[in-house]
Parts: structure tokens; sequence; C-alpha cells
């Protein structure tokens, strides 16, 4: 049988989570499904929206994240709405976005287990506060846009990419949660898609870049406000995701690339790598703070 699966994570206990994209079939109910790697059974598969919330007659689930209890959240990118799974209730909760036609494409939980979201459609990106189930809409000075994925860094604030459109160019954005302002800075090249973006253990941004005449991987730092670019060897082929390792390794994996068809990775200081494992920063699932697996792995 066939099934659609668009992300893949991994929670501290080991317990590897896939919310299905278009699922056995484009109109069929959506699950999040709980993988056991020492059973290698599917222990769970549950709906994604018990109570219909979302009412669209074609509903495709998305990206996912979890908070400190480990809850899992996964958006609809069919459906404009965010859905949580309660370990300790097991019940599904959904919540629409307040924004017509929303499109949720990149789900991330800050250290306060607040859920952010790309709203793809519009380039806004939406927090949702878990602890009042309120929701917050911030608008880019880049707007209207295109947005995909977006993540937290160390010092809690939010990093997105916005694409080129014509002669504007694309940015690099940070929403720096203590002010509530966002910054942004043009990426220098020419139709920049800046698709994913991460921080690595020194405090620069990596970005997976899309456009441009090639495909590529680009640094930011921060710190002067420099950009670096590093062409990859599948020049045809975008990569809409990376992983930065604890040892500052950036893994990719691009997508639809008949010149080199498979995954790679870039070391930018070989002096400092020490493995060629690729481990995450803070265990799984590779966020720059680290979540405390259950006592008991009940919990699942």
């Amino acid at each position: 049988p066939k099934n659609g699966i668009h992300e893949v994570n991994i929670d501290p206990t080991g317990m590897i989570w896939l919310p299905e994209h278009s699922g056995v079939q484009p109109s069929s109910v959506k699950r999040l499904l709980a993988f056991n790697p020492e059973t290698e059974k599917f222990d769970q598969m549950i709906p994604l929206d018990p109570d219909n919330v979302v009412r669209n007659q074609i509903k495709w689930a998305q990206s996912i994240a979890f908070d400190s209890k480990l809850n899992i959240y996964v958006g609809w990118i069919m459906g404009g709405a965010l859905s949580k799974y309660d370990r300790q209730t097991k019940k599904v909760s959904v919540f629409p976005v307040p924004e017509a036609n929303a499109i949720v494409y990149g789900v991330i939980a800050d250290k306060n287990d607040n859920i952010w979201m790309a709203l793809w459609d519009s380039g806004n990106i939406a927090k949702f506060d878990t602890h009042n189930n309120g929701w917050t809409i911030f608008a880019p000075p880049t707007y209207p846009a295109q947005v995909r994925r977006l993540n937290v860094d160390a010092q809690n604030n939010i990093w997105f990419g916005i694409w080129a459109a014509g002669k504007r160019p694309g940015k690099l954005a940070k929403l720096d949660q203590t002010t509530g302002r966002i910054t942004e800075w043009t990426v220098p090249r020419q139709n920049a898609s800046p698709y994913d973006v991460m921080q690595d253990p020194d405090g620069n941004i990596w970005s997976a870049d899309v456009g441009g005449s090639a495909a590529a991987l680009w640094k930011f730092n921060p710190r002067d406000a420099s950009f670096s670019l590093y062409p990859k060897p599948q020049k045809t082929a975008d990569t809409p995701k990376i992983q930065v390792t604890k040892d500052g390794a950036i893994w990719y994996s691009p997508r639809g690339s008949l010149d080199a068809p498979a995954f790679g990775v870039l070391y930018p200081d070989m002096d400092k790598i020490t493995s060629l494992g690729a481990y995450y920063q803070n265990g799984p699932p590779g966020y720059p703070y680290k979540l405390s697996a259950p006592a008991t792995r009940a919990s699942r």
C-alpha cells in the first residue's frame, strides 16, 4: 500500500512520528503515525481531526513539532489549522489559524512552548500560545511574500527566509521575541529562495537556498551580517530541509537530482569535525535546547 508522508521526526524516547500528508488517499482521514523502532511496528495511528474541525473536502497534514511535555503539534497545509496531540490525555484538539485561506507550512516549537508556523499563502508568521490557546500573527516588512520553513535559535529568536519575487530580492529575517521586532537582511544572490534555516553551534544561521543559478547552501554570520555561499554538487535539485549536527556539519537531502541523487553533507571546518556521524546538538528532535524524555516509556 502507498502512503504520502512529508515529514518525519524523532522524540527523546526514540519514537518516530509521521503525520500523513496526502495519506493513503487524498480524501482519506489523515493520521499521526507512531513507529516503534524496537518492535519495528506502528504502535499508534491517531486521527488528526477527529471532530472534523477542518472542513476541507481534501486536507493534508504537513510539519510536526514537540513541546516540553512532548505533546505533538501538526500543521495542516491543506486545512489552515494546527492539531495538538496531548500525550497525557491521548486526545487531539484542532485550532484553526485566524487568517483566511491559511496554508501552514513549517512548524516549530520554542523554549516557552509556543508553536510557530510559516504561512505560505501570505508570508506571515503565526504564533500559537499553548498556555492560553491564543494566536498572534506577525507580518514581516517584506509582505506579501513566500515563506516555507522557519526555526528557533538558542536565544529563542525565530528565523525564516523570504523568497525573491521579480526584482525584489530574497531576504533572511529574524523575529526577536523580546521586542516583537522583525529584522531583515538581503540575501546577496539573484532570485534567492531560502527554503529552510537553522542555527549552528557557533551562532551562524544556515539556509538551503533553492533559487539562484544553482541550488546552494549559505551561511549568515549575525556578528558582522556577512553571507558565505557554498554551491552544491546537485545544481538543479532543491533542498527543502537541512539539519545541523553538534559538530557543525550541515546535512541536506537534494530533491529530484539526476546529477547526484544522494544525501549530502557540508563540513565548514573539517578540523572541528570529530566524527562522521550525524548527531543532534541536544539529542532528538534536534532543537537548540534539550527536551527531556518522560520517566517511563508508557507515555508514548
